[in-house]
């Protein structure tokens, strides 16, 4: 029999989506947003069953992984492989359009956010601006508001794969759409699934625990109890293994931006030198002092910056020979996903740490006008994770809950 899934989602914070036109007025969700959103999910999830399957081997494993892809997502390629995903994506507003805030205008939530800004690095001003006549939060690009729920419907000629359904649950639990998704922007909630006849299939978990329950049901067996296996090694992407980890890092707040504010404070006082010695208006740590002397040519022809290991590109200046970069990549994108997740009336600040193979075998990293080999030191983010304030000793979220994968 055919089958008709009816999952509903809330924008939790603004979200940042484009669309096809060059200026960017987004106000609509389209399906192939959602779609990209539903592939990332399941080749996270999907890589522990081929890698186990394959007994190790990555370069079966992923052909493999492609192969099944394929079948469950569609592919535009004429071989064998290729062909039409089995069901069919629809997105359905309650109104014709999403509310949204316009280029230009001084949102009031992130106004008042420092942290929060930082996190939105390149969709609006950070800080008031005389010279360039900013305020601080005013909105480079148009953004969809937050608290506005869609309707995403998956159509099949037959069964909906419980592996796809799992991917759009964990969507719905970790993820989010749009630009700066992985600093928390754009944050999806997902409310419940229901099928044709209107039966809910699964429904919000409301509190902490009925959270952690929900996601723990997700995740294979082998990545919560570190069993060895052959999902030990670092994946070859972005995908759950067992060096993964999820935690829950702040305490529940009733306002979301709030709590953007909170991840985004800690992950300034943490990464930025300052200015005068300042960051926020508080003593800055100085915790990455080699970084700051390579800034002004203090280092070995083979060094790059540590905090890389945050993604790529990322600037020390205006200059060229202040850019960091891969070889022969534009961006890698950032191992550690912030998430901001509604639960009941409050919502919570959530990471996900994805350690996997950073570039390419042998490829440098762009140091300014040199190329270093790349060193990338995984604990410069288990550090932001589970490391202590140097001005105050504390802990840097003392709130801090695991999920998965948090070593003692």
């Amino acid at each position: 029999m055919p089958e008709t899934i009816e999952a509903t989602f809330e924008i939790v914070t603004p979200m940042f989506l484009g669309d096809a036109r060059s200026d960017q007025l987004a106000d609509t969700i389209r399906p192939p947003s959602v779609k990209g959103a539903l592939r990332f999910w399941w080749r996270a999830l999907e890589w522990d069953r081929v890698i186990q399957k394959h007994q190790g081997d990555k370069k079966s494993a992923l052909r493999a992984l492609w192969e099944r892809e394929a079948v469950f997502f569609g592919n535009a390629s004429d071989g064998e492989h290729g062909g039409q995903s089995p069901f069919l994506l629809r997105v359905e507003l309650e109104k014709p359009s999403l509310q949204r805030t316009e280029k230009g205008v001084v949102h009031p939530e992130f106004e008042r956010c420092d942290g929060a800004r930082y996190l939105g690095f390149g969709l609006m001003a950070s800080f008031a601006s005389s010279k360039k006549q900013e305020k601080a939060g005013q909105l480079y690009r148009p953004c969809i508001d937050a608290s506005q729920s869609f309707v995403v419907k998956l159509l099949a000629r037959s069964e909906i794969s419980s592996n796809v359904l799992d991917a759009l649950k964990l969507f719905g639990l970790l993820g989010g759409l749009g630009s700066r998704t992985r600093r928390g922007l754009g944050s999806c909630a997902l409310s419940s699934i229901k099928n044709a006849d209107g039966d809910i299939l699964w429904s919000e978990p409301k509190d902490e625990t009925a959270y952690i329950a929900a996601i723990d049901e997700l995740l294979p067996s082998d990545l919560k109890t570190h069993a060895n296996g052959h999902n030990a090694d670092i994946p070859p992407f972005s995908a759950f293994s067992q060096r993964s980890r999820i935690d829950l890092l702040t305490e529940p707040v009733p306002n979301p931006v709030q709590v953007l504010n909170k991840l985004g404070q800690n992950m300034m006082m943490y990464r930025s030198w300052g200015k005068d010695g300042k960051v926020l208006n508080q003593e800055s740590e100085k915790n990455f002092p080699e970084d700051h002397n390579w800034k002004y040519g203090n280092a070995s022809s083979n060094f790059h910056p540590r905090r890389v290991v945050f993604g790529l590109p990322h600037n020390y200046g205006k200059e060229d020979g202040l850019k960091i970069a891969a070889e022969h990549h534009d961006r890698r994108a950032s191992p550690l996903l912030l998430h901001v997740h509604k639960l009941g009336k409050t919502y919570i600040g959530v990471s996900v740490l994805l350690p996997s193979q950073f570039l390419p075998i042998h490829e440098k990293i762009k140091a300014g006008r040199k190329n270093a080999p790349a060193n990338i030191e995984w604990s410069v983010l288990t550090e932001f994770l589970d490391g202590k304030k140097k001005s105050t000793g504390n802990a840097r979220f003392p709130a801090k809950r695991p999920v998965i994968g948090t070593q003692s």
